[in-house]
């Protein structure tokens, strides 16, 4: 295993049920919507590990992409999106929270938050998100110090109705 890819997975949460906290839904006035829809979402990389759908909901004003870190995210992080046969365009209205969180375990207490709007979803349709984290260093709370090199972790969301028998498309 490289270093970096040793320093990437000391970084980034477990891949698994632990990768994505998951998608929160709030009702309201979002989507206009004939049917309850599910919001899925997923790392690229890790497609069928990470992929997870909420309970169906009538009105969807937002899906939080969430991830847990074992080290402080840093302040610069951004989020990218991009559409089919276009480049990945970097997104100020899309910001990343970052913060600690009791949702995220011992061994990965750092949680960063993308909060995507119902006008940037539409069913059976991927949108693409490319979190990035430039290289960053410091010291955590205890005084240990911690450096990682830029990452980058590639998310799809879409919005899937509540009786649909196949999961979203990857791409």
């Amino acid at each position: 295993m490289s270093s970096q890819r040793r320093a990437l997975a000391r970084l980034a949460s477990a891949v698994g049920a632990t990768a994505l906290v998951g998608a929160t839904l709030v009702g309201g006035a979002g989507v206009a919507q004939a049917a309850p829809l599910m919001a899925c979402q997923w790392i690229d990389s890790e497609y069928t590990q990470t992929y997870d759908c909420t309970d169906p909901a009538e009105g969807i004003e937002y899906v939080d992409v969430d991830e847990c870190w074992s080290m402080p995210p840093s302040s610069r992080a951004y989020v990218s999106t991009k559409v089919t046969g276009s480049p990945w365009k970097k997104t100020r209205d899309l910001p990343v929270k970052s913060s600690r969180s009791a949702q995220c375990s011992e061994d990965f207490p750092y949680r960063t938050r993308i909060r995507v709007p119902a006008d940037l979803l539409s069913e059976n349709a991927v949108t693409r998100l490319r979190l990035t984290l430039p290289a960053t260093e410091g010291e955590l709370d205890d005084g240990t110090p911690y450096a990682y090199r830029k990452t980058t972790v590639k998310y799809g969301v879409c919005l899937m109705p509540e009786d649909a028998t196949d999961w979203c498309p990857r791409r």
